[in-house]
């Protein structure tokens, strides 16, 4: 009988980190997230979308983003979500200058001008 499972207890604290980092990095303009095996909530990206100074994400890797929704980041100029599974990414393509969102499963994409 197990009462504790280490390896949940350890994505939970890793998840609450993630969140305050990104709670707390309002004037970041880099963001580096790849290779981590994230997998975003609605909750992780609207404090994702609050990084309004963000002109490169790397989130590249991961294998669990299933959609992302970037559309508030207008400084948003490099994006690499590559090898995500992702089926729907929404961006603002006001400042975009290069996406690379190769190998998902890409069914939708949106770009706003």
């Amino acid at each position: 009988m197990t009462l504790f499972n280490s390896k949940e207890f350890e994505k939970k604290i890793f998840f609450s980190i993630i969140n305050i980092l990104l709670f707390s990095l309002d004037h970041c303009r880099y963001l580096d997230l790849r290779m981590n095996q994230i997998k975003f909530d609605d909750n992780d990206l609207i404090l994702l979308n609050q990084l309004i100074h963000l002109t490169y994400i790397d989130i590249s890797h991961n294998n669990r983003i299933n959609e992302l929704d970037l559309r508030l980041l207008n400084n948003l100029e490099q994006i690499d979500c590559s090898y995500n599974n992702t089926t729907r990414l929404i961006l603002n393509g006001h400042s975009l200058k290069q996406l690379n969102a190769s190998h998902n499963s890409k069914n939708y994409f949106s770009f706003s001008f």
